[in-house]
């Protein structure tokens, strides 16, 4: 197997070599990367590949292009056998026809066209436009918002932007019948959708004055429009069945007396044949619907299986607060009685109570979702029978397929501010609504089966399933000849497992993720089988199934399959062939390489009625650019060519080094090293870290502005830096010095192996990292110039303090930093008032009086996730003890930067700092002196 799997790499290997980008004519000499190159970097977007896999749409977009470039979006449509092309400029959203005959798409308006619109607050027009692929012909629909095949491309639907300030909600569509080249146009349309099968196109009607409001289907075949119910009210949440034989929509009017529109649910099933049958849910002729309650259309519409039932949600009525009976008096006494009934101001004030569930800064993020909440219901269209199915006492549910039965959550007793997750589960009859305990206090669930009949969990470290027809649990893997448990899950928590790849199309078995392997784990608690027979393991490659058809439910054994693969060690990828599994024999095949290489790999798209397959491959030297291939990936074929430009720079490639922590954990960084090196010499280094990051060993380093400080800039590489990327294994508990320990290794490693300068290597960090960064700097004598941003440096005040808010209460959950700190990514384990000291030696701001780094830091001042008084205290702390410290404080920036101006500034800015301390380039004067505040507009 190991030459098979060497032979493919020769092979892609020089397949990509010979479609990468052209060498430099002779005597030219490569340049280095600089800020004034970023925009010539192209990124790949709008990638679709036909149902019969013939043609191909791409674009190519240059995001840190200066913003008076031209716009040079250009759509490509391309034919893959004959390479003809067709150009679309602005266009974007590409779609095609189910019969691959007709591609649609948006053209949208040059960006500074749109800018001086955007300017005068007017609107941005698009058009749609329809191109038949076989004649190059094209049909236009100007100012156009929105379009949708149906299926079997029996027609196009174009939408109308709604009318600006207007209060109803319909526009124009047109429906375009692409066979017939017959035009409908519909007015005042407020939603449409096409059915399954594309023969039937539903929409509700909205218009200024609601005449003729309305449910309608179209047939598209005869161009028949039928109205399935008519009125003056507003319909919403029209939804299709599964096989798009029957429809629910909501009709409701406003009461000017209370909050919540007034709902009826009307259903039609057998809409495919000549007598459908209506059905409605009048909640004020319901016997058994809450009086105190409505149908709201804030709550999901949606069908079983087999359309019997519509789920729902309903909702408390309430007065409306703001309505006045004086409104429908006359002028005379409506101006008396609004003087005597005026209201005193009254406080805006919130009350933080110790007894509060959730504190109020929770409260007030969760607002909208919680007044816009609504409880699950059905309604039984055979038996007219309507069942509330959740309530105060169990919110949450989830449905079968088939709508036999629900399981319900109750997390009443387990929400806390910083304990893990937990819910008591109940199964719900939902045609009694009848609950049944299933557990209590769990954790980790694992979902339903899609055949409707049982409930996978996580629980003591093994996988169980729950029956819901027998109601009974079982123990799937307490047999299994492996552990499933996730072993590299470093967090304080309980461990869990690497997940479900998916259930068997013969509803007997359901596939688990093992480390390596798949194992098929048969429903009655039989032993596991290895589906990919070991290979995982013993080449320590992590095996995954790829769902390439977004509505499959099941996972066909009975057909072969393609796995993606990932060398744990090795950080090679690619994909694995398994072949067909038969259940009555229970013979394995081993999964063979289709390609296994030094490359990174994308996700993989098939065509939908085609044996041809769409991947972007990428390395440290190749952009991520777009390949077709066959499902032999013998010979993958490159269409897109991004970056050509490349070839004229200075580039680089990685190295894998490997080294151990303490404890003897095995570890791995990518290390990038520039073209310019000469063997035997040493270099500036540059570590940038978070987590995890030998993975990016093949990813692909676009120049770009920085947004934060653990950006890894193309430019150091090309003129000469060596760039770090390392891993770090968490304990619980000492966070900082498990960075420490691991970042100073890597650096050790690098040095050992000749490659790294030691006394000139910088680290940067954002966030997480940056506060690891700042505890390196205050702790480690390895660096020779620090670079952090958005990182905490005082973990006990951070304990108390709000994670993810605004003062402007608009953004952020609220929550505050405990189960962060404790049980999160934090990784302490304790809290500062059980062991004040940890958090205490932890933090980056204990250590200053001992650092001899100089250290910049980098903080947006209006960052909802780390407050911008830590980095104000690690100012201040270091600046009492005399200490190095610049402090970058970008206004009106959040934890990263978005501004672009603040991106080339911040870029600018880093690279001077480490070209200072790690190439002994002259100081710049904002290093040296600062910038007073008074002449920084100079």
């Amino acid at each position: 197997m190991v030459s098979c799997i060497n032979r493919l790499s020769s092979i892609l290997i020089l397949i990509i070599t010979v479609a990468g980008a052209l060498p430099l004519q002779a005597g030219e000499k490569k340049k280095v990367v600089t800020m004034d190159d970023y925009g010539l970097w192209r990124t790949v977007s709008s990638a679709q590949l036909s149902p019969d896999g013939k043609w191909m749409t791409y674009d190519y977009r240059k995001p840190e292009a200066d913003e008076g470039a031209p716009d040079e979006r250009n759509l490509q449509i391309k034919h893959l056998v004959s390479d003809q092309v067709y150009q679309v400029p602005f266009g974007i959203s590409p779609a095609f026809s189910d019969d691959s005959a007709w591609v649609a798409y948006k053209v949208d308006t040059d960006r500074k066209q749109a800018k001086r619109l955007k300017e005068k607050k007017e609107p941005v027009p698009q058009k749609v436009q329809l191109l038949n692929l076989e004649t190059g012909e094209k049909i236009t629909w100007e100012n156009a918002a929105s379009f949708v095949f149906s299926k079997s491309s029996n027609a196009l639907a174009v939408g109308k932007p709604k009318s600006k300030g207007a209060k109803h909600k319909g526009s124009d569509l047109t429906v375009y019948n692409i066979k017939r080249k017959y035009y409908h146009h519909l007015g005042s349309v407020s939603d449409y959708h096409f059915n399954k099968k594309g023969t039937l196109l539903a929409y509700t009607r909205d218009a200024a004055d609601k005449t003729a409001n309305g449910l309608y289907v179209m047939n598209l075949e005869s161009g028949l429009r039928t109205p399935l119910d008519q009125e003056g009210a507003t319909y919403s949440r029209m939804t299709w069945d599964e096989e798009g034989t029957a429809l629910a929509v909501l009709k409701g009017s406003k009461n000017e007396k209370f909050l919540q529109r007034e709902n009826q649910l009307i259903a039609f099933t057998g809409l495919a044949s000549d007598a459908p049958s209506r059905h409605e849910l009048n909640p004020a002729e319901q016997y058994d619907f809450p009086r105190d309650m409505v149908i709201s259309e804030n709550g999901e519409l949606s069908w079983n299986s087999d359309a019997t039932k519509v789920f729902f949600g309903i909702k408390e009525q309430s007065p409306d607060p703001n309505y006045k009976e004086s409104d429908k008096k006359d002028e005379k006494n409506k101006e008396g009685e609004e003087r005597s009934s005026k209201k005193p101001e009254s406080s805006d004030l919130d009350i933080w109570h110790w007894k509060d569930v959730r504190i109020q800064s929770v409260q007030r993020a969760r607002a909208k979702r919680e007044r816009n909440f609504t409880y699950r219901a059905v309604y039984n269209l055979e038996a007219k029978k309507f069942v509330q199915l959740t309530d105060k006492t169990m919110k949450k549910i989830t449905l079968t397929r088939d709508g036999k039965w629900g399981v319900g959550s109750d997390d009443r007793q387990y929400i806390h501010d910083w304990k893990p997750h937990k819910a008591d589960y109940y199964r719900v009859d939902t045609d009694t609504g009848q609950r049944k305990l299933m557990l209590t206090a769990l954790q980790r669930s694992l979902g339903l089966s899609p055949d409707s009949r049982h409930f996978a969990y996580w629980k003591d470290a093994h996988v169980w399933i729950y029956d819901l027809d027998a109601g009974m649990t079982r123990n799937l893997t307490q047999e299994a000849p492996v552990s499933f448990v996730n072993m590299e899950w470093d967090y304080p928590t309980e461990k869990p497992s690497y997940g479900i790849s998916g259930w068997t199309k013969d509803g007997k078995a359901v596939i688990l993720q093992h480390r390596y392997d798949l194992w098929l784990q048969p429903l009655d608690g039989q032993p596991a089988v290895n589906l990919t027979g070991g290979v995982g393991a013993e080449n320590e490659i992590r095996l995954r199934y790829i769902k390439l058809d977004r509505e499959e439910k099941f996972i066909d054994l009975s057909r072969p399959n393609i796995l993606s693969a990932y060398g744990q060690w090795t950080k090679k990828a690619g994909f694995y062939k398994l072949d067909a599994y038969d259940s009555e024999s229970s013979s394995i095949s081993k999964p063979e390489p289709l390609i296994y290489v030094d490359k990174s790999f994308g996700r993989l798209r098939k065509a939908k009625n085609a044996d041809r397959y769409m991947v972007t491959i990428q390395s440290f030297t190749e952009c991520p650019d777009y390949y077709v291939t066959d499902a032999t990936f013998a010979s993958p074929r490159r269409i897109t060519d991004a970056n050509p430009q490349q070839s004229e720079y200075h580039w680089g490639h990685t190295v894998l080094i490997d080294y151990t922590n303490k404890d003897g954990v095995r570890l791995q960084g990518a290390l990038a090293v520039p073209d310019t090196h000469k063997p035997g010499e040493r270099l500036p280094m540059i570590v940038s870290f978070y987590e995890k990051t030998s993975q990016y060993l093949h990813h692909y380093v676009r120049p770009k502005y920085a947004g934060s400080s653990a950006s890894h800039l193309m430019e150091t590489i090309s003129k000469g830096y060596l760039l770090l990327m390392p891993d770090v294994h968490f304990n619980t508990g000492a966070t900082g010095d498990d960075m420490l320990e691991c970042i100073e290794a890597a650096v050790d490693k690098a040095v050992e192996l000749g490659y790294a300068d030691p006394n000139r290597v910088g680290l940067c960090g954002h966030s997480f990292s940056g506060y690891g960064a700042s505890y390196i700097a205050t702790r480690s004598k390895k660096f020779a110039a620090v670079s952090a941003g958005a990182g905490v440096m005082e973990l006990g005040s951070d304990f108390d303090h709000l994670w993810g808010y605004s003062a402007d209460r608009k953004k952020g959950s609220g929550a505050n930093a405990h189960q962060y700190q404790i049980y999160g990514q934090g990784r302490i384990g304790t809290n500062p008032h059980d062991n004040f000291e940890l958090y205490r030696d932890q933090s980056p701001i204990t250590h200053v009086k001992e650092m001899t780094t100089p250290l910049l830091l980098m903080q947006g001042e209006s960052d909802d996730t780390v407050a911008w008084i830590e980095a104000i205290g690690m100012y201040n702390a270091m600046r009492f003890s005399g200490k190095k410290i610049i402090l970058l404080s970008y206004p009106d920036e959040g934890h990263s930067l978005s501004k672009r101006v603040n991106k080339i500034d911040f870029t600018k800015r880093m690279i001077e700092y480490f070209d200072h301390y790690l190439k002994g380039k002259p100081t710049a004067d904002w290093i040296e002196n600062g910038v007073p505040f008074l002449e920084k507009d100079k």
